[in-house]
């Protein structure tokens, strides 16, 4: 009722208003008409953004949910930190990276887990991140629950550089495939030690670092003597042993600075930097060559081996890191050749010696083919009856401009080349030839001891069915041929080596053992094998006495030769005093400059030959 009255009393100042200024009520009216139009229009509109802005906020919270299922459920380990690497947010990729529920993780510090020597690199990373727009990367390692890990990181900060999102990936695997190339191509995989590249590297670098700190250096190469001869005889698993227990020797000999490494084979590198003190590589050296010479046990047997060492020094041998390699490995050639288990350092004379050594070695290839090898003959005279039946061969070498070449110098080579094979087969021709016409000449009986390199038989050819088919074609049994051996090829007798061996007794041929008593005897060899002659090396006989401990030796050898069956040969008898007191052992032969020197073939026939 009220709303109606009020209405009308509207309704009649309206009409009022009009009659009396219908002109300006209308236009007022108009206005306001406009405006409430316009009120309604404003209101719609903004009816409207208020729905866009409630849909907006809809599909926000929709993309917010959506993000961060994104962010939970991705392939990849996220972390939201803050400037000191404490820990906002992870997702589920993260947990598992850490190994611990997010729960644990908030607050907590990722440094803490990154690897101690990758800690100042990633300080350095997370600052720089921090501070410059756009992804950085890197690369470390983690360590977790006693695990290294190692990951790809990205990181980007935020736009006001409150906090820095990081992706991290897992590529532990990629690291170790790294790993088995660089290890396959620079360590070398038994000992893990570096090999002959990653050790040329380390030397370049360590010379690097010697000339700009202007220190000394040395360099030592070594060599494990007759590792061969147990690498032959216990198999290679034993060889392999024996390398891993002799790094593990020489590590503790050295420094942690120092770069021990393994070019090949049973070759051993030493670099040694920062040298204050010269006689500390000696001690070091010497160190060596002690821990080296203790027994190995290899298969449940105990091997004895010694080690070769050369030293060669920079600045003061080379600043070349290969003439430094190479100085340090003509040192090592020539402690092998006084003797071994011995140090040397390079001198000037050893590359005078390594350059003669090397020009030999190409003469020794055409040596043959030129005729400048020959053979003479050194009696072997029986004791109790002075009859000469026997004599040892002995090769000469006439070089077109050195003139005559001592065999204690080209033999060596020749093994180390592998000339010794041709060499040796000419040999044995040569004296069969010969044996065949002293047999008519001298005596029906003759034999001739021809010298077998350890190099001859190693080799897998078949050269001793050559010397039988060759004997045969002579017309000549085997016994008219000695063949002598040092006792060290019998101690680490391989298969071959035995084969070989047992060959050439079928053939009828005889076995001596040169040098006896200078190397590691072992009579079970000597009964095995069916030696028939012993050799008394010339040491123990140059120095016979009545009382002298070399005669007991010598008593001490025959006896036990004659108890083996086997005949007794001395070699080195200069003196009729050496004459006596050997015949007066029971010694059966003799041989050495009191009965004759080694003559060539025509003198030694017209001086032994049978008279009519």
């Amino acid at each position: 009722m009220n709303e109606e009255v009020n209405n009308d009393v509207l309704r009649q100042r309206a009409e009022k208003k009009l009659a009396q200024n219908p002109d300006t009520y209308l236009g007022t009216l108009i206005d306001q008409k406009r405006l409430v139009h316009e009120l309604q229009v404003h209101q719609i509109e903004l009816e409207m953004q208020n729905e866009a802005l409630i849909d907006a906020r809809g599909q926000a919270e929709i993309a917010l949910e959506h993000f961060s299922e994104l962010f939970d459920f991705a392939p990849v380990a996220y972390f939201i930190l803050n400037p000191d690497s404490s820990i906002r947010q992870t997702n589920f990729r993260g947990e598992t990276l850490m190994g611990k529920p997010r729960t644990a993780l908030l607050g907590k510090k990722l440094i803490l887990s990154v690897s101690i020597k990758h800690r100042p690199d990633f300080q350095l990373f997370l600052g720089h991140s921090f501070v410059h727009s756009g992804v950085q990367s890197c690369e470390l390692s983690l360590d977790i629950n006693s695990k290294t890990i190692w990951v790809s990181i990205q990181a980007s900060a935020n736009i006001n550089r409150t906090t820095c999102l990081l992706a991290v990936i897992d590529i532990t695997e990629r690291k170790k495939a790294e790993e088995t190339i660089f290890n396959q191509a620079h360590i070398d995989l038994l000992t893990g030690l570096p090999n002959r590249r990653l050790f040329k590297d380390r030397l370049q670098q360590a010379l690097v670092n010697a000339h700009r700190q202007q220190q000394q250096l040395a360099l030592m190469f070594f060599d494990l003597d007759h590792f061969k001869y147990i690498n032959d005889t216990l198999g290679h698993d034993a060889g392999d042993e024996l390398l891993i227990e002799a790094t593990q020797r020489i590590q503790m000999c050295i420094r942690e600075s120092d770069t021990l490494a393994r070019p090949g084979g049973d070759e051993f590198t030493l670099i040694m930097a920062d040298i204050h003190d010269p006689n500390g590589v000696d001690r070091v050296a010497q160190s060596i060559l002690e821990v080296m010479a203790k027994p190995f046990l290899l298969k449940n047997e105990s091997c004895y081996i010694s080690v070769s060492i050369g030293i060669a020094m920079y600045p003061d041998d080379s600043e070349n890191a290969d003439e430094l390699l190479n100085k340090a490995d003509q040192a090592m050639y020539a402690a092998k050749k006084l003797g071994r288990s011995l140090f040397c350092y390079f001198t000037p004379a050893m590359q005078t010696l390594a350059e003669n050594r090397l020009r030999l070695s190409n003469d020794l290839r055409t040596a043959i083919n030129e005729k400048q090898f020959s053979i003479v003959y050194q009696p072997i005279v029986e004791l109790s009856s002075g009859k000469v039946e026997k004599a040892e061969a002995l090769i000469r070498w006439q070089h077109p401009s050195k003139g005559s070449v001592n065999p204690i110098d080209f033999i060596p080579i020749a093994e180390d080349s592998g000339a010794i094979k041709a060499i040796g087969e000419w040999v044995f021709l040569q004296v069969a030839d010969q044996a065949a016409i002293w047999r008519k000449t001298i005596s029906p009986q003759f034999q001739i001891s021809v010298n077998k390199s350890p190099i001859q038989f190693q080799t897998h050819s078949l050269g001793y069915r050559d010397w039988v088919e060759h004997l045969q074609a002579l017309n000549l049994p085997g016994n008219a041929i000695t063949v002598e051996i040092t006792e060290n090829l019998l101690l680490n007798a391989t298969q071959a080596i035995t084969d070989k061996l047992i060959a050439i007794r079928a053939a009828g041929m005889q076995i001596s053992i040169d040098d006896f008593g200078t190397g590691y005897s072992s009579l079970s060899y000597l009964k095995k094998y069916q030696i028939d002659y012993l050799k008394i090396d010339r040491s123990f006989v140059s120095n016979i006495n009545i009382n002298s401990t070399d005669m007991a030796i010598c008593e001490a050898m025959i006896l036990m030769a004659h108890k083996l069956g086997m005949k007794v040969i001395a070699e080195g008898i200069e003196t009729e005093e050496q004459l006596l007191l050997l015949k007066q052992a029971g010694c059966d032969y003799g041989q050495g400059f009191w009965f004759s020197k080694p003559l060539p073939a025509v003198a030694f026939e017209r001086v032994f030959k049978v008279k009519d």
